[in-house]
Protein backbone atom coordinates (compact mmCIF):
# COMPACT_ATOMS: atom_id res chain seq x y z
CA UNK A 1 0.00 0.00 0.00
CA UNK A 2 1.19 3.12 -1.01
CA UNK A 3 0.65 6.20 1.40
CA UNK A 4 0.07 9.43 -0.43
CA UNK A 5 1.16 12.83 1.60
CA UNK A 6 -1.38 15.85 1.65
CA UNK A 7 -0.65 19.25 1.05
CA UNK A 8 -2.03 20.97 4.74
CA UNK A 9 0.65 21.04 7.05
CA UNK A 10 0.02 18.35 10.26
CA UNK A 11 -0.01 20.30 13.27
CA UNK A 12 2.16 18.03 15.40
CA UNK A 13 5.12 19.01 12.55
CA UNK A 14 4.69 22.53 13.32
CA UNK A 15 4.63 22.16 17.63
CA UNK A 16 6.41 19.17 17.80
CA UNK A 17 3.61 17.60 19.80
CA UNK A 18 -0.04 16.01 19.27
CA UNK A 19 -2.03 19.09 18.59
CA UNK A 20 -4.81 17.41 19.85
CA UNK A 21 -3.66 17.32 23.64
CA UNK A 22 -3.67 21.21 23.47
CA UNK A 23 -7.28 21.38 23.42
CA UNK A 24 -7.43 18.70 26.74
CA UNK A 25 -8.28 21.20 30.21
CA UNK A 26 -7.94 19.82 33.55
CA UNK A 27 -9.62 21.30 36.38
CA UNK A 28 -6.94 21.87 39.29
CA UNK A 29 -8.99 20.69 41.96
CA UNK A 30 -10.51 17.88 40.02
CA UNK A 31 -7.05 16.94 39.45
CA UNK A 32 -5.84 17.04 42.89
CA UNK A 33 -9.26 14.90 44.14
CA UNK A 34 -7.79 12.58 41.75
CA UNK A 35 -4.44 12.01 43.40
CA UNK A 36 -5.53 12.27 46.76
CA UNK A 37 -8.00 8.97 45.87
CA UNK A 38 -5.39 7.37 44.09
CA UNK A 39 -2.76 7.79 47.14
CA UNK A 40 -5.44 6.48 49.28
CA UNK A 41 -5.34 3.71 47.34
CA UNK A 42 -1.55 2.88 46.42
CA UNK A 43 0.04 4.19 48.87
CA UNK A 44 -1.29 1.58 51.60
CA UNK A 45 -0.78 -1.36 50.22
CA UNK A 46 2.75 -0.35 49.13
CA UNK A 47 3.70 0.82 53.01
CA UNK A 48 2.27 -2.63 53.99
CA UNK A 49 4.71 -4.30 51.65
CA UNK A 50 7.66 -2.31 52.58
CA UNK A 51 6.46 -3.46 56.73
CA UNK A 52 6.71 -6.96 55.53
CA UNK A 53 10.01 -6.44 54.07
CA UNK A 54 11.41 -5.52 57.22
CA UNK A 55 9.55 -7.75 59.70
CA UNK A 56 10.68 -10.68 57.22
CA UNK A 57 13.78 -10.48 55.81
CA UNK A 58 14.95 -13.16 53.11
CA UNK A 59 15.94 -16.83 54.11
CA UNK A 60 19.31 -15.32 52.35
CA UNK A 61 19.50 -12.66 55.49
CA UNK A 62 19.33 -14.67 58.03
CA UNK A 63 21.70 -16.94 56.73
CA UNK A 64 24.48 -14.30 56.48
CA UNK A 65 23.08 -12.67 60.24
CA UNK A 66 23.00 -16.39 61.66
CA UNK A 67 26.83 -17.25 60.45
CA UNK A 68 28.13 -14.06 62.05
Amino acid sequence: MEQTSSNTPNPADEKGHNAVQDNVYIDPQEEKALLRKLDRWIVPPVMLLYLFSLVMPSEKALVIYESC
